[in-house]
């Protein structure tokens, strides 16, 4: 079971079918040097186990335009990974490497997924998904302290001690144990006011 996280827009689907993902230290990567975590600050942040064929692919990219996730690159039905920024990957880019350094980041194809009954690696990729929690990233960034961190870990890569706030962010809702509350999944009523 790979533990992966997407951060994301309120208005995009709940779902990894055409999307980039990361792990903890692979997402730091990224939030902590190029200075990402200050537009995310309206974002959510869901983490997710899923089932994976290790069998990796080439990283795509994947992009949500117009209302649907697009992919450019990867390898067909295999989930793709790199690692993170591409760097310290060893062999290709960290598709074929552990990327402990700096962690992964994971391209999910549509494609890929394994349907009812279907084995990952049996003319599938990826399966099993299960969104864990969602939570704002307003709570990891500010009220978990990760900008503070990532501040003094700029320069002194891996990003080890951003990453463990991220990854006890999502873990439980529990503040007293670095937990950010759940968002509502309902619905919001619309109100109309007459003047």
């Amino acid at each position: 079971t790979l533990d992966v996280y997407r951060i994301h827009d309120a208005a995009e689907p709940r779902e990894l079918h055409g999307r980039n993902v990361g792990d903890s230290l692979g997402d730091m990567a990224f939030v902590c040097t190029q200075g990402a975590a200050e537009s995310y600050g309206d974002s959510l942040v869901s983490y997710w186990q899923m089932d994976v064929d290790t069998a990796f692919g080439q990283y795509g990219y994947c992009l949500y335009i117009e209302g649907q996730n697009k992919c450019y690159g990867g390898t067909g039905k295999q989930v793709g990974r790199e690692s993170a920024m591409g760097i310290d990957g060893g062999d290709k880019l960290g598709q074929c490497s552990n990327n402990s350094r700096v962690g992964s980041w994971f391209s999910i194809p549509d494609d890929g997924e394994c349907k009812d009954g279907q084995e990952v690696g049996q003319n599938c990729s990826w399966g099993n998904a299960k969104r864990i929690r969602t939570v704002n990233a307003s709570c990891i960034l500010h009220d978990r302290g990760l900008l503070d961190m990532c501040e003094k870990e700029i320069g002194h890569a891996p990003f080890a001690k951003s990453a463990e706030i991220f990854a006890k962010a999502l873990e439980t809702n529990d503040p007293t144990k670095g937990g950010c509350p759940d968002i509502s999944e309902e619905p919001l009523d619309l109100v109309s006011v007459l003047i």
